[in-house]
């Protein structure tokens, strides 16, 4: 995933010309854009590149700076055209591949059929990330299982890039994946099988989608769980991140990924000082994706840059819990390894500094007497409080 890049519009029409009446692509690229599309891709598996190469390249005139128009399948066609990018299908060309065709500028987008090929997708050098079916489609009848919004909701947990879904969505179930976490939906023959014509049906998805989003717990920002190792922020992050509709990023994970190895063992390699200067870099990395619920490393806000980001970002929540509870769960058995934990007074004077720093949050949680579920419930509750 490339962060920082967002989605031009949470509906994504693409054209159709048997199913819409229609003798070109082109023909129907303006009635998409006076229903307000701000992206938009063509789609034939039928006629020949030859047939669609003047058409798509008409279809790119009309939209010029009104709407970007993505090719379906053939980066070489997306180049001739003078399109803004590419939808990739799992045998097309590799994503790495598209992006040397087409440069860094141009968009990128793949399918997939599950949350695990989702997850795989979402490290490609790619804009979004398309998921389905998730409901029986007229389109593609019986081509795949179809997931449902559990299977999106668990595609969502995995994927921070912009996720975009497809298959059976249409005016009742837009506001059903929007509220499921997906970013935006794309859309065939809820579009051109509209009675009342694409063009007012789009408008109409359009307002359903901007009504949801406008509904969401903290647009454009991320959440930030802070606090004492065993505070909960890892357990109780994938409980908050489903419930808003979110990925959820734990920091200490990602720097593991990135390190190759457990964050015990890149203490000992390499020391602190190397760890730090690594999870700042990843900190900065995640921030500029797409809002997640995002749990921090005990230390992570002892950096004033880091702090200064994750103020401009998003909410802070520090999980205070009671410091016996704390030393508890590092102690318990099978709990990870913990480099700054070496006997009871160092655990204690680390926990006494960094009380400090999390006391700086913006919200304050006490989370040491309820369980996960119920603490999810109260900072939802908090969060709803702050719109």
């Amino acid at each position: 995933m490339r962060p920082g890049r967002g989605l031009p519009s949470p509906v994504y029409p693409i054209t159709d010309p048997a199913r819409a009446g229609a003798a070109s692509h082109a023909a129907l690229v303006g009635e998409l854009i006076a229903g307000g599309a701000r992206w938009l891709q063509v789609r034939d598996k039928v006629r020949p590149a030859a047939e669609l190469l003047p058409d798509y390249a008409r279809c790119c005139r009309i939209a010029r700076r009104r709407a970007r128009v993505l090719v379906n399948d053939r980066a070489d066609l997306a180049l001739a055209a003078g399109a803004a990018g590419v939808h990739l299908g799992e045998e097309d060309l590799p994503a790495e591949a598209a992006r040397r065709v087409l440069g860094r500028r141009a968009m990128i987008g793949v399918s997939t059929h599950s949350p695990e090929a989702a997850e795989s997708a979402a490290r490609l050098p790619v804009d979004y990330v398309a998921l389905g079916p998730i409901f029986p489609s007229p389109a593609k009848p019986g081509a795949h299982t179809p997931l449902g919004l559990e299977g999106l909701r668990r595609a969502r947990a995995r994927v921070a890039a912009p996720l975009v879904v497809i298959g059976g969505i249409g005016p009742t179930t837009l506001a059903e994946v929007l509220r499921a976490g997906a970013d935006a939906a794309a859309l065939i023959s809820e579009v051109w099988g509209a009675p009342e014509g694409a063009g007012a049906r789009l408008r109409s998805l359009l307002a359903t989608a901007r009504r949801v989003l406008g509904e969401r717990l903290l647009p454009g920002r991320h959440l930030y769980l802070v606090g004492f190792m065993g505070a909960g922020k890892s357990t109780l992050g994938p409980l908050v991140a489903t419930a808003m509709g979110r990925p959820f990023i734990d920091l200490d994970l990602e720097v593991e990924h990135r390190a190759g190895c457990t964050i015990a063992d890149l203490f000992a390699r390499r020391g602190e000082s190397f760890f730090r200067t690594l999870e700042r870099q990843t900190l900065g990395e995640v921030s500029r994706g797409r809002e997640a619920v995002i749990s921090l490393g005990g230390g992570a806000l002892g950096a004033a840059p880091s702090r200064a980001l994750v103020a401009r970002s998003g909410v802070s929540v520090w999980l205070d819990a009671p410091f016996s509870l704390l030393r508890r769960r590092c102690q318990a058995p099978g709990a990870p390894g913990r480099p700054l934990l070496q006997d009871a007074a160092a655990f204690a004077r680390l926990y006494r500094s960094r009380r400090r720093m999390y006391a700086a949050a913006d919200l304050r949680l006490a989370a040491g007497a309820l369980e996960p579920p119920a603490l999810a419930g109260r900072l939802l509750a908090r969060l709803r409080r702050l719109r």
